[in-house]
């Protein structure tokens, strides 16, 4: 397979623009709206250790405390980590599933 513009693989004569809302988020990232879900692709040289699932809530303070409260560990608070043209903030806290997998809440704000 070729890759397409963002350097990911992609069938022959294809990019993955044919088949989700992609956005570029910077050299060699890229985030795609798969009907809500946030997927979210990165090329690396080497293979990462793994992926991150990104779980749209709401309001990410109260869905931040509401996951505290139940006992989930947080390996970090809600931070800002992407203002948009129009001011909408994008946050995000991480934390780890049973097994060690990394997670995340996300929310997006607007002005």
């Amino acid at each position: 397979m070729a890759p397409d513009g963002l350097g990911f693989p992609a069938p022959s004569g294809k990019t993955y623009h044919d088949y989700a809302d992609a956005r570029a988020a910077g050299p060699n990232l890229a985030f795609f709206d798969c009907g809500g879900t946030r997927l979210f692709l990165n090329a690396q040289e080497k293979p990462g250790p793994e992926s991150i699932l990104y779980l749209r809530v709401a309001d990410i303070r109260t869905a931040y405390d509401l996951l505290r409260s139940r006992g989930i560990e947080f390996v970090d608070a809600p931070h800002l980590i992407h203002r948009h043209g129009d001011g909408t903030e994008e946050w995000m806290a991480h934390f780890r599933d049973p097994e060690g997998r990394p997670l995340a809440i996300m929310s997006q704000a607007k002005p």
